[in-house]
This record gives structure tokens, sequence and C-alpha cells, in this order.
């Protein structure tokens, strides 16, 4: 029966199938017993037991003879683990500092598509267990990670730095909801508990919280006698808590078409029950990052995200994801610094797991002057995001900012031995090594491995970062091979276009950098496209068009161009400028320019400056004609970084250059560089 406890309710075995193995049990003991009373056992087997009362036992030979030992020591032995295992995973003696893995609960109903049901519930619980004081819970970031994952409980929390790993499976009939959990033991692998719920749908808030108190009290030494701080689940309308619930995993997904799907569900949501802040708060958020993944116009979506937090905020102000979507909100809308972390640190009070609050709170500590604490927070983050990419990627930035380069290449070593299996990760970190690090060379080997490991179609995001590694070194015809292999031209136009304007511009090809201007102006409209519409069309000298295209490449985000376009924002700003400086009125020209110069300097002057600081100083003053200050800052830039990727000589605001000895060094020693990293990158082709 302790065996089929565990086992059916991770099958699916309908409910009553336990309790018909108790009756059968039940029934099947008395039979046992006088099945044992009337047979006997002897050297010829087991007869019927003729013997008249008071005639000696037969005696019985051979292995038989020791049968009864044999049983009583086995079950002296299972008595002996069985008190072993009790004294390891007693729930009376919890640790006392917890840490909890909540995995993906299992979507048993049948449907695929109800899996954002079976993800929301175990991100629910998760958001409640994160509230209560003395419980670490690992984030949903890394914890889902382990969705399909063979490893059993004792290597995800080895994995996860967990005490404990709670798992569970969702079957949704009709209007019958069938919950089953178990809890295991970190460290032995032992279960300390199980159960499952049978209820109707609408009975989902009391299953959470019941599950959640279990849980808690299971755990946590400070729960005992004393407030769990646990709050139970707002109750709202079924139909918006699950418009809800589909809408903040599709927000998880982070494409265009997802973002669009999660506004639309959580704006059903609230149509459907106006009161349910969590509806609003969710809406908040993923509105805050529709601009950089959909074409939505900016300034609308930060009206309605607006609305949508403050709301949130009126319906519930205990609301951790309140209180995060108005920090959103507020940077948004320009406020200022100290009111933005104010608004994370109420959300972390309110729930001190919340590892996207911490994340947020790191990253606007650099906004506020603090850019010492930032490698801190990131630490922070990771003890209950592990496997989160962003903040360990940033946290090798940091490091590389502060110049330990040993820490640094450390933590590359980590991040590459923590995600040696996992595609996506590794192209993010190839993308990394590339845009922040310039390090064509390590970004096109780890882009090979993203792309060894992901499905070869689609065409693996990982060979967007090797395309652009292979045109920074200079391998121009490889690069155009890897684009003719792509799908780009069907599934991605946008990217299929740009790279073709990127690697036409960077190799000098005039003829097919206005082909591929062409294909680009083809392209429905979006700030993006914009952004590389206005770079080419400077760089090919059309500079009046390029001018007219700069307030809609304004608008475009430097994550999202660098990711479809490989430009940085910073870029298509300097071609701006550039354009402009030939076609505006000189008064404005020199105003802008100026003040571009002032704040880039400005910029420099806060800390050790970072290398796209330099170069955007070197382009800035070549093109306010000051030669030997552009040399300069290119000599301190080259300096710092041997390969910039932003770098290249045939960008016309450093055609002025051309002639001066010192200018002529520095392009010595970057094509020196450059000729060593396309050979070492060649020769790790596969």
């Amino acid at each position: 029966m302790q065996i089929a406890d565990i086992v059916f309710a991770e099958w699916g075995f309908p409910s009553w199938a336990l309790r018909t193995l108790i009756a059968i049990a039940a029934l099947g003991f008395p039979i046992a017993l006088l099945l044992a009373w009337f047979l006997e056992l002897d050297d010829d087997g087991i007869r019927i037991d003729s013997t008249p009362t008071g005639t000696p036992r037969p005696e019985v030979h051979g292995a038989r003879r020791y049968a009864d030992v044999v049983i009583i020591g086995l079950l002296l032995i299972a008595v002996a683990v069985l008190l072993v295992r009790q004294s390891d995973v007693d729930p009376s003696m919890p640790l006392e500092s917890p840490v909890i893995a909540v995995l993906p609960f299992a979507n048993l109903s049948g449907d695929p598509e109800q899996a954002y049901f079976a993800d929301g519930l175990a991100e629910e619980l998760l958001d409640q267990l994160g509230r209560v004081p003395g419980l670490r819970v690992v984030a949903r970031n890394s914890s889902f990670r382990f969705r399909d994952a063979a490893a059993d409980a004792r290597e995800i929390a080895a994995r996860l730095g967990a005490t404990s790993v709670l798992q569970g499976s969702v079957r949704r009939s009709g209007n019958r909801l069938k919950l089953s959990a178990r809890l295991v033991d970190g460290r032995t692998g032992y279960q300390v508990w199980s159960g499952s719920y049978d209820r109707e749908l609408t009975d989902v808030f009391v299953v959470q919280q019941e599950l959640a108190v279990v849980v808690v009290d299971a755990l946590v030494p400070a729960a005992r006698g004393q407030e769990s701080g646990l709050t139970p689940p707002q109750p709202a309308d079924f139909g918006a808590y699950e418009l809800y619930l589909f809408g903040k995993q599709a927000t998880w997904q982070r494409s265009p078409a997802s973002i669009r799907r999660a506004v639309s569900a959580l704006e059903r949501s609230i149509e459907l029950d106006p009161g349910f802040a969590p509806a609003h708060a969710q809406l908040a958020l993923s509105l805050g990052i529709a601009a950089t993944y959909t074409a939505v116009d900016p300034t609308e979506a930060r009206k309605r995200g607006e609305a949508a937090a403050y709301r949130a905020l009126a319906l519930d102000p205990q609301l951790p994801a309140a209180h995060l979507a108005l920090a959103g909100v507020l940077r948004e809308e320009g406020g200022s610094v100290d009111a933005v972390l104010a608004s994370i640190e109420r959300a972390l009070q309110l729930n001190p797991n919340y590892a996207e609050a911490l994340f947020q709170y790191g990253r606007n500590l650099s906004f506020a002057g603090r850019g010492a604490e930032v490698a801190q927070w990131e630490q922070k983050v990771l003890q209950i995001d592990p496997l989160a990419t962003v903040p360990r990627t940033n946290l090798i930035l940091e490091l590389h900012r502060v110049g330990d380069d040993p820490g640094r290449d450390a933590e590359i070593a980590r991040y590459q031995q923590l995600f040696s299996d996992d595609p996506d990760a590794l192209a993010w970190l190839a993308r990394v090594l590339l845009w922040q690090l310039d390090d064509p060379v390590d970004a096109a080997r780890t882009a090979r491995r993203a792309m060894r490991l992901a499905p070869s179609t689609p065409t693996p995001g990982a060979a967007i970062y090797l395309f652009r590694a292979l045109v920074a070194v200079g391998a121009y015809d490889e690069a155009g091979q890897l684009a003719s292999r792509s799908d780009w031209r069907d599934t991605e136009p946008l990217i299929w276009a740009c790279h073709a304007a990127l690697l036409a511009g960077s190799r000098g090809d005039r003829p097919g950098l206005e082909s591929a201007i062409e294909a680009v102006r083809a392209l429905p409209p979006d700030p993006s496209r914009a952004a590389c519409l206005a770079f080419w069309l400077s760089i090919a000298g059309r500079r009046d068009e390029a001018v007219a295209l700069g307030e809609a490449a304004s608008q475009s985000r430097n994550l999202r161009t660098f990711t479809l376009t490989g430009l940085a924002m910073p870029d298509v700003l300097l071609a701006d400028l550039w354009s402009f400086r030939d076609v505006g009125p000189p008064d404005e020209v020199r105003r802008q320019l100026e003040d571009a110069l002032a704040a880039e300097k400005a910029d420099a002057g806060r800390g050790p400056p970072g290398v796209n600081t330099l170069l955007n100083i070197a382009a800035l003053e070549s093109m306010a004609g000051r030669d030997a200050a552009a040399t300069a800052a290119l000599d301190r830039a080259l300096s710092r970084s041997a390969l910039p990727w932003r770098f290249r000589p045939n960008l016309p605001w450093f055609d002025r250059l051309q002639g001066h000895p010192e200018y002529r060094v520095l392009l010595g020693r970057w094509e020196a560089a450059r000729n060593e990293a396309r050979q070492r990158v060649l020769a790790d082709q596969d």
C-alpha cells in the first residue's frame, strides 16, 4: 500500500484504485490466516495439515529449514532501514535553512494545450511559498528547467542547491481537478510527504492553500506554532483565473506572438473579473516588455501598463508583483532611481524570494551610481535562481568591468559547465561573448556547440551569432555560406535582409548593400527595421532618406535591435548624426554633436570607460574634426579590446583618419588581431 500510495498518483490512477487495493488487502488478510492454519510445509512441500493434535510437528530439512530465519532476518533489516530513513527525513526536525524547489507539475489531462494550467498552478504555489519567512524558494526560471529531465530528486536538488523538491501532477477532466504531489528530501531522495486532492475546479484556491500549508509545516521550523507567513490566494472568477494563468505562462515564452497572446488573455481576464489584482499586475509586467518583443507603440503600451499597475495596487497593496510593475512604470516614465528602488524594495519585503525583483534591483543600482553593489545583488539572485542565464552573464560582465579577468573567466567556465546541454543558454553566452566581451573566437566556438545541441530546423538562433562572429573576423565567404544554408529568408525576413546588409557593408560590396537595403525597405514598418534601414542608408551615402527615418529608428530598443539586425543602437544614433551633419542647419548640427560628446565623456568619467564608450568618443571627435582626440580615444579602445566588434574602418566617420600615421599603426594592430582570430575561428570548424 505504501508503494501504491507513491506510484498510483504519479501514473495518474484514479483515486478509487488505492481504496480498492486497501479493501483487497483487508479481505485477503483473514484468508491468509485460514490458509496458514490448515496448510503445512514439510519435505514434500505444502499439504493439508491432517496431523492429530499433540503429535510432534514434522521436521523440515534442507534450505526450507532456514526459511523462518531468512524471513525474520529480512524483516529486521527492513525495520532497521526504515528507522534510519525516518531519522533522516523526520519532518518534526526540519532544517534550519530549508530551500525548496517546486518542479513544473506534470500535465496528465491528455491535452498538451493544458500544460499552461499545470505550470501556472506550480508557479502560483511557488509564489505563495516565497512569502514564508525562513524558507528559501528556488526561482521558477531554474526549477522549471527540469520539466522533462530524467534526473532523480537528489541530482536536481544538488544542481539547484535545494534541500527539498516538490513534484506533482495535475489531471483536469470536465469540472474536476485531480492534483497529486509529493515532497522529497533532496539529500536522501526519500519521500517526506505525499497527498492528492480531488476537487471541483472552482476549489483550486483551497487546494493551493492546503498544499502550501502542508509543505510549510513539513519544512519551516518558524511555522510550527507560529504564523507561517502564508496568505490565502485571492479568490477570483475561475474563467478569469484560467486566463491569468495562460497570460502569465505566455509571457514567460518571450516571443512576439506569445507576448501578444499574453496581453490579450490578461485583458480578457480583467473583463471577467475587474477586481482580480494579479491579472492587473501581470498585464502591467507584460506590457512593460511588449515594446521590446513586439511592434506595439511604446507610448501606448506605457500608458496601459501604468493604468494596470496602479489598479493592481489599489486592489491589493500587499501584492509583490504590483509593486514591481509600478517600479517598471516609474523607470519608463523617467522617475527618480530612488523611487524605482523603493518600489522594488517593497516587493522584496512582501516576497524575499521574488527573483525578478532581486534582478531588477541590482540592475537599477548601476543607474543610481551604486555600481559597486551590483555584483553582490547578482549573487543574491543566483542563490535562488542558480540556472538564470541573464544574472549569471551579468555577473560575468560586472567582473569584466572591474578588471577581474580571472574571476570573469572562472564564471564563464562555470556557465559553460552548468549549461553544457542547453542550446538556448549557450546561444545567449555566444551573444554576450561577441557583443559585450568582444571575443569572436569564443563566441563562434560557443555558438557552434549550441547549434550541435539544437534541432537543425528551423535554423538555431545560435547561427545568428556564429554569422556575426564570422563577419567580425573577416570570414566573409564562410558567413555567406552559413546564411545561404539558413531558412531566415522565409522564417525571419528582417534578420535575413539586415544580415545581408551587414555582410555586404562590412566587405565593401556596394551593389550587395543596395540590394539588401531594398529588401529591408520592402518589409512592414517596425522600429528595428527603421533602425537597420537608417544605418545602412547613411553608410551608403543616402543621407536624406536616413534622416527621415531617424524618429522611427529611435523607438527601437537596444537589445531587440541587436537581436534582429546585428547593430547596436549607439551605431544607429551615430549614423543618424552623421547624416544630419550634411543636411541639417550647421548650428543645430554643432549643438547635437557637442551634446552627444559631452554625454559620452560624462559616462567615461564615472569609472573606467568601456570599449563602446571610447569608440563612441572616437567617432564623435572625428565627426567634429578633432583627429588627434579621435585617434587617442581609439587607441584606448583598442588597448582594452584588441578586436572590438563595433569597430569597422570602412565606417564613414573614420575615413578622415586614413592619412594619420597614428591611425595607420592602430589599424595595423587591429588587422593583425583580426587575422589571428580568423585563423582560430576557421580552425575550429567541424
